[in-house]
């Protein structure tokens, strides 16, 4: 299994500071986990990410962060 990390900005976990940010970096990539910064997703068909970078991977799984505002265009709950 492998696993990669893709984030859109030049660094994660911004809410904790840069140095805290650049710790964790290095820990997951010290566990084999391929981190992207400033990349992002471009595409996922017929199991293949697509990455701004250019490269191309098979997958079968694609996780994301919990959305803090729902979409607009999804249709709204019709339960109580």
């Amino acid at each position: 299994m492998k696993w990669i990390l893709v984030e859109a900005t030049g660094r994660i976990l911004p809410e904790v500071g840069p140095d805290m940010g650049r710790y964790a970096v290095r820990e997951l990539r010290g566990r084999n986990i391929d981190v992207r910064l400033e990349t992002r997703l471009d595409s996922c068909e017929k199991r293949v990410a697509q990455l701004s970078d250019g490269s191309r991977f098979p997958t079968r799984t694609l996780g994301g962060p919990p959305a803090s505002n729902p979409t607009p265009s999804w249709p709204r709950p019709t339960c109580p």
